[in-house]
């Protein structure tokens, strides 16, 4: 895989081979995530791509496979292909990966059809739970499946987080918080939202991050896995409460 240390250095000859390709049906083109902040990590991050077309058939769609064979030795992740009218019809649907992308990304070609898209809190509350309970109902079953091995518990609790980075995003604008820009201080203000203090959030945060390694007993891990999966729980009851008011 190449190593790209600037996702923009490249933007522009990925722009020039999609508008080759598409023309004037390509309404937008942004890079999201890392990829459009200063969390990118050369050799480490993925680059998350979204292309807006004004006709997303697979025919259509179909047509950019030589793209993705020319770019495949880069680390791009493969764009979602998006229309004006799948995006304002989902609004209500993907509440949580709108904000997501809306909360970082550039724009490289064409419109910014996201700068002024409305995410209402009760659809953004409703897939929060959902979100919630679905992270906390997996987490312990495949606590069970991972057997106590360590290496698979830790890799059960990076993968987690990382789906529950965007939810955390989204609580906070539920409870009209600033929403920071980088991960670590997510859950700093979500562990401040929730007066958690320093919690089982920000160890398996800075384990996930590498910035600390496990060097406990077993029943220490086990107690951490437990006062994570309380939070989560604690998280998605403070939403499902929000429904009364």
């Amino acid at each position: 895989m190449k190593k790209v240390t600037n996702p923009s250095e490249i933007a522009e000859k990925l722009v020039a081979d999609y508008r080759a390709v598409y023309g004037s049906d390509l309404v937008s083109m942004f890079l999201y995530g890392s990829a459009a902040g200063h969390e990118y990590r050369p050799g480490v991050s993925d680059i998350n791509l979204g292309v807006v077309l004004a006709d997303n058939s697979i025919r259509r769609i179909h047509q950019s496979m030589p793209i993705h064979k020319k770019w495949r030795s880069y680390p791009f992740a493969i764009p979602f292909f998006m229309t004006r009218a799948y995006i304002s019809s989902s609004l209500d649907t993907f509440p949580i990966e709108f904000l997501d992308i809306k909360s970082s990304y550039r724009i490289i070609h064409g419109e910014d059809i996201l700068a002024a898209l409305p995410i209402h809190k009760e659809y953004l509350r409703l897939q929060c739970e959902r979100e919630l309970k679905s992270i906390a109902l997996h987490l312990r079953k495949a606590y069970i499946e991972s057997n106590g091995h360590r290496r698979a518990l830790a890799q059960l609790l990076a993968l987690s987080l990382k789906r529950l980075l965007p939810v955390f995003k989204a609580v906070l604008v539920l409870h009209d918080s600033t929403v920071p820009k980088n991960r670590s201080e997510i859950v700093l203000s979500v562990e401040t939202v929730y007066s958690l203090g320093s919690s089982a959030l920000s160890q398996v945060y800075a384990l996930s991050a590498g910035a600390a390694k496990y060097k406990g007993e077993a029943a220490d891990f086990i107690d951490l896995f437990d006062r994570y999966a309380n939070i989560i729980d604690t998280i998605a009851e403070s939403i499902d409460r929000m429904s009364n008011n």
